[in-house]
């Protein structure tokens, strides 16, 4: 019953953060749940697709049949087919919910349609049924919505002078939809909520760029639009550039047909004229949002990603899910006259031809890759293990996108098993590792091309076991911490540390659990790294000095933790580190305590001889010019860019580049530059980005891998920035060329420009992670943790017992940190402080003031006590009482109608009686 819970329940242990997505879907998937619990994940997974295909036939063949009165059989079966096993269908049978939310369309239109003929209410229960499965994403709901919302107003004010006799029934159908609703609605309500940003995955902790899919998830040109299929994010390999063309063909032969009825019935009397131009042109309006930058689709989606939830719209594609809908249902109106064979048999010939030359090569990939049988094998060392309660990374990467679009079956194999797993699966790149502090993960799976042992070889992570032919690689933490524990001390770091190299110091040298957090307020230790985030301006008269690293230093000590000696001396306000052992320096031991105050001590220093701190650009701030005679042209998919660069002045005649790209990206590289394998680099420039503007440098290398480094320059201010990088050259690599970078805002529809200056890349001493500083408000750190008992009562309510408790500590949940958590005594009083401890939930616990305060403690011998607590996540309660109001409203409406059956059925049974009696009497 576990995938019922995860629905059930808004925490979510697959994606670790409030599941709303999981909420909206549910009305979707409850008939999944007793075929899934029976007979597993891999035949619902059969059922699903049979199921959706099936409601995608029936949904447009009712339509057909009784809103256009399409009368003819072999013309509603193929008309029907064609539409079914349409491109923009088949190529997303792997997202196979999306295209039967989208496909009930035209049954929504044809209940709307049903109800101003009828006015009977209970058509628009079975609508409002109807938009709770297209909630299965929201952008299929909101189209839906918004079509269903325009028919009903067009009806409407086409009948004003009948409209009060809806009214009734409408205000009754609102009420009996937001009932049905209120599970949803509610949720939303105690997240406070409906971002995308709310639900993700991913481990990044910036802010989601939603308009970088649009220059991605698009048709780029209005024939593979109309071909109905598409050249990017394909979930099948049937297109190619030698099926291109028939795709492209097929979707012309379509169009020409609907344009030949057309021209030859427009002066029919029976031809409905308005309602073709209405389908037609919605046809060829889904087309032009599917390119994504065609005409005035990319303003229009602009307009709509900034909307509330515009988050929903930004894959243009997702529009192609419409267009057979509006397509086919022109073409319908065309022959829905069709009375002589001679009409009805060339047509269903040529839309036979056209069906296999549109759908033939994606049927074959979609019986390869997902309707021939399969089973669970190849990862099923990972579905054997436990990981109830447990963390889980994934890491991806490059390799790990191209095994996925060469084997998508073992892709869909590890969802599988994780969406059958009570686990908390997060995502990152492995160019993040570094910022993370992977000590709160229990296990890591990355791919075999991604290479982690610099980041866990030092840590706690052994490797396992591969699975896949060795593609897939899983590490487990043999320090893994249980769903609840306590620690006494928790750091703050800067938000530019390097998280991972901070969380295994404070784990080997300081032998505590490593728990961080960027609020200096709630933690009770200070940690930097002496010279893990510099700068430019950090070099001085040839040496490193760290001024910005040292916090207020009570208690404060410098640790040595670098693999070579190091000596240091104390002069005035500074301490100087040296790997060398000059006159008056010192050995500098592994941990040097009782440092001076910080008004004494203001600076640490670090000079080695050996390094001249030479910048290596040539030509950094372009007095001389730009490096490259011409703008480079760094995204070409076609021959028509739209980009500049130029070199200009300030008011103070500084020289700098700037780069506009509004299509394609506008680059410009340095010269390639001479480095050392294995070294360390501060690379540092000045940028300046426009209002919204995208800017983006990298370093590539000439090593065998041809590695990239990437980074994102882009700024909430307006003004120059300074960012700067330190970063290791790698493995045989003796060349490093830099790229800066001006990235459209959106591709073809609106630009952007990005200024540069004053480039550097200076070879630096390898000390990152060789010094750190330490400062407390506790004199020495303590060995005693109370004992953690704790007991699941569901995904949203936890109950947890503390014995021997005393003094101050830190109780850690290994939930991802949401808000909304909120950690109680057995009265409902808060029992700590909530904080982000990693990205994870923590509260700072008070024995004394909970245990005085409350009387909610019992006191032991020893002075210590034991606690009862509960952790609570607050929106459930929503969701609770709005699942309530909407079972009642369902349970209502279901017995209403059955009632009125059976007094029908009764009341036919009575006049049926009365009948043959009456009969007999006449004939008596």
């Amino acid at each position: 019953m576990l995938f019922l819970q995860k629905y059930i329940f808004t925490w979510s242990f697959q994606t670790g953060a409030p599941n709303l997505d999981g909420i909206l879907r549910l009305p979707g998937r409850l008939v999944y749940f007793p075929f899934f619990h029976l007979f597993g994940s891999v035949s619902t997974s059969y059922l699903y697709l049979l199921i959706s295909y099936a409601v995608v036939f029936v949904s447009f063949f009712l339509f057909l049949k009784y809103f256009l009165k399409l009368s003819s059989n072999p013309l509603l079966i193929i008309i029907c087919l064609s539409f079914t096993l349409s491109p923009a269908f088949l190529g997303n049978t792997a997202k196979v919910g999306l295209v039967a939310a989208a496909a009930l369309l035209p049954l929504s239109v044809l209940l709307v349609s049903k109800f101003f003929d009828t006015n009977k209410l209970v058509y628009l229960i079975v609508l409002t049924l109807l938009l709770n499965y297209a909630l299965i994403h929201p952008f299929t709901f909101t189209v839906n919505l918004m079509c269903v919302l325009g028919y009903a107003a067009y009806r409407l004010i086409s009948s004003r002078s009948e409209s009060k006799k809806y009214l009734k029934n409408i205000l009754i159908g609102i009420v009996i939809a937001v009932g049905l609703n209120a599970y949803g609605l509610t949720t939303i309500i105690g997240v406070h909520s409906i971002s995308k940003d709310t639900i993700t995955q991913s481990t990044a902790g910036v802010e989601t760029d939603y308009f970088s899919l649009v220059d991605i998830a698009n048709t780029r040109d209005l024939l593979t639009a109309m071909s109905l299929s598409k050249s990017v994010l394909l979930d099948f390999n049937y297109y190619s550039d030698s099926t291109k063309l028939t795709f492209i063909t097929s979707g012309l032969v379509l169009i020409a047909l609907i344009s030949y009825f057309f021209l030859r019935f427009k002066s029919s009397q029976e031809f409905e004229l308005r309602r073709f131009v209405v389908f037609f042109g919605l046809g060829m309006i889904c087309m032009l949002l599917s390119t994504g930058t065609l005409l005035f689709v990319g303003t229009v989606i602009h307009i709509l990603i900034n909307l509330p939830g515009g988050w929903m719209f930004r894959s243009p594609l997702k529009w192609q899910l419409y267009a057979p809908f509006f397509l086919w249902s022109s073409l319908a109106v065309l022959v829905v006259h069709f009375k002589q064979k001679r009409h009805v048999v060339p047509l269903m010939i040529v839309l036979t031809v056209t069906l296999v030359l549109q759908s033939g090569y994606i049927i074959r990939d979609v019986y390869r890759q997902l309707i021939v049988p399969k089973q669970i094998h190849t990862l099923q060392g990972i579905a054997d293990i436990n990981m109830n309660d447990k963390r889980l990374l994934v890491v991806t990467g490059q390799d790990c996108f191209k095994y996925a679009n060469q084997r998508p079956d073992t892709m869909t194999e590890l969802n599988e098993v994780l969406l059958s797993k009570n686990v908390q699966v997060k995502k990152a790149d492995e160019s993040l590792l570094s910022t993370l502090n992977i000590y709160s993960f229990d296990y890591i799976i990355v791919c075999s091309g991604n290479n982690i042992s610099d980041v866990v070889r030092n840590n706690s992570f052994k490797y396992t076991k591969s699975y896949a032919d060795g593609n897939l690689k899983m590490y487990t933490n043999t320090k893994s911490k249980p769903l609840y524990y306590t620690s006494n001390y928790a750091f703050t770091i800067p938000e530019s540390s390097n998280v991972n190299a901070d969380a295994y110091f404070i784990d080997r040298y300081l032998g505590v659990s490593p728990l961080l957090t960027t609020d200096s307020n709630i933690s009770n230790g200070s940690l930097r790294q002496t010279f893990g985030n510099l700068q430019k301006t950090d070099i001085v008269d040839g040496q490193l000095v760290s001024m910005q690293n040292i916090a207020s230093l009570q208690n404060g000590k410098l640790y040595n933790v670098g693999s070579n000696p190091a000596y240091y001396r104390i002069n005035q306000d500074s301490i100087i580190i040296s790997p060398k052992a000059l006159p008056g320096y010192t050995l500098l031991p592994k941990t040097l305590d009782n440092l001076p105050d910080q008004s004494v001590l203001q600076k640490i220093k670090y000079t080695d001889s050996s390094f001249n701190y030479k910048n290596l650009v040539p030509n950094p701030s372009f007095n001389d010019g730009p490096w490259e005679r011409n703008v480079g042209d760094c995204f070409r998919y076609d021959d028509t860019p739209n980009i500049g660069m130029k070199v200009e002045k300030d008011n103070q005649a500084n020289r700098y580049i700037t780069l506009f790209a509004k299509k394609h990206v506008a680059c410009t590289h340095t010269p390639e530059i001479k480095v050392k394998a294995g070294s360390s680099y501060l690379l540092s420039l000045k940028a300046q980005a426009d209002k919204k503007a995208r800017s983006r440098y990298l370093v590539t290398f000439n090593d065998p891998a041809r590695t990239v480094l990437n980074f994102n320059s882009s700024s909430k201010t307006q003004g120059w920035t300074s960012p700067s990088e330190t970063f290791t050259t790698p493995k045989y690599a003796t060349t490093a060329t830099i790229y800066l970078e001006s990235l459209p805002i959106q591709e073809g529809i609106e630009a952007s420009t990005v200024r540069y200056d004053d480039i550097s890349l200076i070879n630096i001493p390898d000390v990152t992670n060789d010094f750190y500083v330490t400062s407390s408000t506790q004199d020495e750190f303590t060995s005693h943790h109370p004992d953690v008992k704790f007991s699941v009562v569901n995904p949203t309510r936890h109950s947890i017992h503390l014995t021997d408790a005393r003094g101050k500590f830190y109780l850690v949940q290994s939930n991802s940190y949401f808000t909304s958590w909120a950690l109680t005594t057995t009265n409902g009083k808060s029992a700590g402080l909530h904080m982000k401890l990693n990205d994870t939930n923590g509260w700072y616990i008070d024995v004394n003031d909970i245990c005085k305060r409350d009387n909610q403690c019992s006191l032991n011998s020893d002075g210590t006590y034991n606690i009862n607590l509960i952790a609570v996540f607050s929106p459930q309660k929503y969701f609770n009482v709005g699942l309530i109001l909407s079972i009642i409203t369902l349970c209502s409406c279901v017995s209403y109608y059955t009632y009125r059956h059976i007094m029908k059925r009764n009341g036919t049974r009575s006049a049926t009686s009365r009948l043959k009696a009456t009969s007999r009497v006449r004939h008596g």
